[in-house]
């Protein structure tokens, strides 16, 4: 079977349950939405259209990396494990959430392309899905969005996303 239907059932499988917290809707939606942008890439592959449906599957989950390797080899499994930001042991530290979210930001700004592209793609899907603009972790994330812009513009990150998401949050 193809990597991609195996990655789209996989992560429905293990998002099954999962809702999005602002619109209730079904987590699934959210990794498909992301994928099927990816698809549209012109420099998109089969890879990137697995991991970007697998992208929160480690971080949202108790799947493992190495589940992920098993499953769907190393290339995938190295691009989900570059969008896969645990923060539990950062906050564990005594980290507060600016802190953390500046360390995320700081470890995608060295990620590879691929997952730069997937990233932006990601944000750019969170940040449409219906929010609350008077919700104060809408004006958060927007603001985390904005040092996030910052930090790619000067990467190789596929600048047409890029515009589209500072279009967003501006």
């Amino acid at each position: 079977m193809n990597i991609i239907l195996l990655a789209a059932q996989f992560a429905n499988e293990a998002h099954k349950g999962q809702t999005r917290k602002i619109t209730n809707r079904p987590y699934i939606e959210h990794p498909m939405r992301v994928a099927g942008l990816v698809s549209l890439l012109p420099h998109g592959t089969e890879e990137m259209v697995a991991a970007a449906w697998l992208h929160d599957v480690v971080e949202d989950t108790t799947i493992t990396l190495d589940v992920i390797e098993k499953l769907f080899g190393h290339n995938v499994a190295f691009i989900v494990n570059e969008l896969t930001f645990k923060d539990q042991g950062l906050k564990n530290a005594g980290l507060n959430r600016a802190q953390c979210k500046a360390i995320q930001i700081n470890k995608i700004s060295q990620a590879s392309k691929v997952a730069r592209d997937i990233k932006v793609i990601d944000r750019i899907d969170n940040l449409t899905d219906n929010p609350d603009p008077r919700d104060p972790f809408f004006v958060t994330y927007i603001n985390e969005t904005k040092l996030l812009c910052e930090a790619l513009k000067n990467t190789d990150t596929d600048q047409d996303l890029l515009a589209q998401l500072r279009y967003i949050v501006e």
